[in-house]
């Protein structure tokens, strides 16, 4: 089955370093840069800012345009995502290219990936953005990478959010994506289904990226981020689109809500 490349997992721990970098320099594929430690090693989060532009996709005719969509829920409901606050810090695989893991053992021996213990139920604390009903898509909002002005970019918003409030809340983040170098990175934090063309490759089910928040208040917050491009409307098994229910109307510029059509 197809799936994204890289072991895909969650990865628990503290912010310790912020760095826009190319978020607002690189035109084809900008990221921000949120730096975690986990018993003792600093892990590298590369988050996209815009989806690739050196390679528009088309449908219909028409270019889609390469601000993300994205949420960000301040009060997030961490139960929905059962057993994360059990978790040890590190990086946990939960399943490669639609296989859950039951130890890990297999996938893990020559490698340099944490995994301080096996005893949960993967199936758990996967996300799926169709699937898990985290949150509603039809309320997602489209930001720009890169506008002149405090706080209405998705540079700022990452600033904000991670750069500023984590860091000096000392707040605990999970991290969902996919692992890459030396193990010690993480990217695809972002809807890893219902793609199309040079991306149906990667697409899968129950192996979508976010970013979660557990503040020492006891309050978490979630950010969801997705490509215009992408379908909500997928396979039960591929992840791959349907064709139909783009949450984005590329015709009348406005969000659609009957993603379950």
């Amino acid at each position: 089955m197809a799936g994204i490349k890289d072991l895909y997992g969650v990865l628990k721990g503290e912010v310790c370093k912020y760095d826009e970098r190319d978020a607002r320099t690189d035109p084809y594929k900008p990221h921000v840069h949120i730096y975690v430690e986990a018993n003792n090693i600093e892990y590298e989060i590369a988050v996209n800012t815009k989806s690739y532009t050196k390679t528009p996709i088309i449908i219909d005719g028409n270019v889609v345009p390469n601000d993300l969509l994205y949420i960000a829920n301040r009060n997030f409901d961490a139960k929905q995502i059962t057993h994360l606050q059990t978790l040890k810090n590190g990086f946990f695989p939960i399943k490669y290219h639609n296989k859950f893991i039951s130890d890990g053992a297999d996938y893990l021996r020559n490698m340099t990936v944490d995994f301080p213990n096996s005893q949960y139920n993967p199936k758990d604390i996967a996300v799926d953005f169709v699937r898990s009903n985290l949150f509603n898509p039809c309320e997602m909002n489209i930001i720009p990478s890169n506008k002149i002005g405090p706080d209405n970019d998705l540079a700022d918003f990452f600033q904000e959010h991670i750069g500023d409030n984590a860091i000096k809340n000392h707040a605990t983040i999970y991290v969902y994506g996919g692992h890459f170098g030396d193990s010690k990175g993480i990217h695809e934090v972002h809807m890893n289904q219902g793609s199309i063309g040079l991306y149906e490759h990667s697409n899968g089910v129950y192996q979508d990226g976010c970013i979660l928040l557990e503040y020492p208040d006891k309050h978490w917050e979630a950010i969801f981020l997705a490509f215009q491009s992408q379908t909500w409307s997928t396979n039960d098994v591929t992840g791959n689109s349907k064709g139909e229910s783009f949450i984005y109307d590329h015709k009348t510029g406005k969000n659609i809500c009957n993603i379950n059509a």
